[in-house]
């Protein structure tokens, strides 16, 4: 009996002298976790960063539990300054406290007088994207109505000059535009042959290529056709004389569409003995999309003056 009303004894006291211990207020030794953040990752390598600040608390037993839990799951995250050095001082000790919910920034110090990284630019070369492997498809009448324009024109990429010399171009990666109806800005992808080199880096992995579109309508027009290949002394005949063509016109012009603006040709061979002769198309507008011509090949008769 009397050896457990002993031990009983000295488990209170020692839980009462642990209570006591844990209420006083002490110094304790905390490394603060530093993340760098606010710099171009493409333009510039980290050579140096310090990534620890130790500090000094004096606080009790039980909110230094408390803190150093808080600060080994919340690194304190700092924005590159413009001298990339950070003084530690009063001012850095009231973010702490901030950040880390330390009663009084008056109880944290720190033997370490600044934070300092040291960043290097890395070398750049610059590329003009180029369009590959992207399919456009269009609604119903709708089509390109100039030339497509990529932006950004220029991509740079940063690293050692031993991985810049071995990449020549950059293209857009495979993809598939669906459903253009409207002129507008469309996101693709680059093909990220920076990830077969370790140290490079692009300006950025994306462009932007804009689509000049209209609507266009069908329309037919009749174009006389001439006969090139015949001698001076000779005359073809040409059954029929004309051929509809008919062509996507943008919606807005389709009506000055004219004959005048097309040429359609056959070319006579005294070597080929058919008795059809292909037409060909050899002007037409720039805007206009050629559907069909109607015939296709003509017939004709060959008349010696």
């Amino acid at each position: 009996m009397r050896y457990r009303q002993f031990w009983t004894i000295l488990f209170f006291t020692a839980i009462a002298w642990l209570l006591y211990t844990m209420s006083e207020p002490d110094d304790f030794s905390l490394p603060v976790k530093v993340e760098w953040t606010g710099y171009d990752t493409a333009r510039c390598v980290v050579s140096h960063a310090d990534t620890l600040l130790p500090i000094s608390v004096q606080v009790n037993g039980f909110q230094a539990f408390r803190l150093t839990r808080r600060i080994k799951r919340q690194p304190w995250v700092v924005s590159v300054p413009n001298d990339t050095s950070i003084t530690v001082n009063a001012d850095v000790f009231d973010l702490l406290s901030e950040i880390y919910s330390i009663p009084n920034s008056r109880r944290i110090s720190s033997t370490v007088p600044a934070l300092t990284i040291t960043l290097q630019q890395r070398q750049s070369k610059a590329f003009v994207p180029q369009l590959r492997n992207v399919e456009f498809r269009f609604d119903d009448q709708c089509g390109l109505s100039g030339e497509p324009r990529i932006e950004p024109d220029t991509v740079y990429l940063y690293g050692s000059s031993a991985s810049l010399d071995k990449v020549g171009e950059l293209f857009t990666s495979a993809a598939v535009v669906d459903h253009i109806a409207d002129s507008g800005y469309y996101t693709l992808s680059l093909e990220p042959v920076w990830l077969n080199y370790r140290d490079l880096r692009p300006s950025t992995d994306v462009v932007r290529i804009y689509l000049p579109v209209q609507r266009y309508v069908l329309t037919t027009v009749s174009v006389p056709v001439d006969v090139q290949g015949i001698m001076g002394n000779q005359q073809a005949m040409l059954y029929p004389e004309r051929v509809d063509v008919q062509v996507w016109a943008p919606e807005s012009s389709y009506r000055d569409v004219q004959p005048s603006q097309f040429q359609a040709i056959v070319q006579y061979d005294p070597t080929n003995a058919s008795l059809q002769l292909p037409v060909t198309l050899t002007r037409f507008p720039a805007d206009v999309r050629v559907r069909t011509v109607t015939p296709a090949s003509l017939q004709y008769v060959l008349i010696q003056r």
